[in-house]
């Protein structure tokens, strides 16, 4: 009997959700299995076949000893044996999460045919796919930036511009994913000079949203938030360095705006006028942004360099993963050349965490993503 006919003897609703399983375990990686996998079913198989199933008639009617019985019973089996088979490949495709030296395969695997990346494949939210698939890119070229997934993604983002030069949906979301596509844009021109119409019209698109203070957010009302600041003006920093000319005015009242949101004492706020913030990530962006943004402005770098001195090295053991606050503190600290602290971030670094404290936005592709750029040199 082939699959199909056992199957059929489903009803609609346990054949749908059996196919469905199906579906999943195809879209997602799976761990290599071991050469003896496939002898092993087929010997449990023939025995459950060949199994004397007849039941005590003690208990039950003389009925269910019929040939017919035994039939059902077989085939029942092997359906169990099938669905606990997909079930723990599915907990285990479920549960894995890559190595660190591995991590840049993963992401690989997961790219799409047209060159970008899904969040909610990996557990994300769909609305940050420029961003996400961005990062990504930007993880795969730390490797090799002329690789043909870093050609396909940047023909992907290409292809996600809107004709106003900004990528998303409206609100929030655009802003987050204005802000880091366009960093990536800036960071890949050197290998992909096809980029630098999107990247003019993505600068253009930021210049028009900076605020008259010259910050960017994404409430109404506001004269900007301190992270996508910072985003913001690390971007136009790369695009400024790339020759595009329109990047220079924001990208000074950016500059201006982070350095009037700190304290003298190296502390940050996240809007003008408000409460000093304990987000270390917050900080290490401001501190990056100053340090390399700002490395040709007198003073910027010895604020950057003050924020620093704030900052703690150690995220502890008992702490959530975070990746985002992570990736901020190791790309500050170098920053600052203080690679040892770096380098201690990253002994907490929770590469393996199933619950990071972004999965709900980016999930592990958003995780993955900041590790490969952390830890590449």
């Amino acid at each position: 009997m082939t699959i199909s006919e056992h199957l059929n003897e489903f009803s609609p609703c346990d054949r749908e959700d059996f196919l469905s399983l199906v579906a999943r375990l195809r879209s997602l990686p799976l761990p290599a299995a071991s050469p003896q996998l496939t002898d092993r079913i087929l010997a449990a198989v023939k025995v459950e076949a060949e199994r004397d199933v007849t039941p005590s008639r003690s208990f039950l009617p003389s009925a269910f000893s019929s040939y017919r019985f035994r039939k059902w019973m077989s085939r029942a089996a092997i359906l169990l044996l099938l669905l606990g088979l997909a079930a723990s490949l599915l907990w285990k495709s479920a549960d894995r999460t890559p190595a660190v030296s591995n991590d840049l395969d993963w992401i690989a695997s997961l790219q799409e045919q047209d060159g970008s990346w899904s969040p909610v494949r990996a557990g994300g939210y769909e609305a940050y796919r420029p961003a996400l698939t961005a990062l990504a890119a930007l993880a795969l070229a730390s490797r090799d930036p002329s690789s043909d997934s870093v050609h396909a993604a940047c023909r992907a983002l290409v292809s996600m511009q809107q004709e106003d030069g900004s990528f998303g949906q409206k609100g929030r979301v655009q802003s987050y994913n204005q802000s880091i596509t366009a960093f990536a844009l800036a960071a890949l021109l050197p290998t992909h000079d096809g980029l630098r119409p999107a990247l003019e019209k993505a600068v253009t698109r930021i210049a028009d949203e900076q605020t008259q203070s010259g910050g960017w957010d994404y409430e109404d009302g506001s004269q900007g938030n301190t992270a996508l600041t910072a985003w913001n003006v690390r971007a136009l920093s790369l695009a400024e360095r790339q020759g595009v000319a329109a990047a220079r005015l924001p990208l000074r009242k950016g500059l201006r705006w982070l350095r009037d949101v700190m304290h003298d004492n190296g502390t940050v706020v996240y809007h003008r006028g408000g409460q000093i913030s304990r987000s270390e990530s917050l900080r290490a962006l401001t501190a990056h942004a100053l340090l390399t943004a700002g490395a040709s402005f007198d003073g910027l770098p010895l604020l950057g360099k003050r924020i620093i001195r704030e900052l703690s090295s150690a995220n502890g053991e008992g702490k959530p993963a975070d990746s985002y606050r992570d990736y901020a503190k190791v790309i500050a600290f170098r920053a600052a050349g203080e690679g040892r602290e770096a380098d201690t971030v990253r002994k907490f670094w929770h590469p393996n965490a199933k619950e990071d404290t972004w999965g709900e936005i980016g999930g592990r592709l958003y995780s993955a993503s900041l590790f490969a750029l952390a830890d590449a040199r």
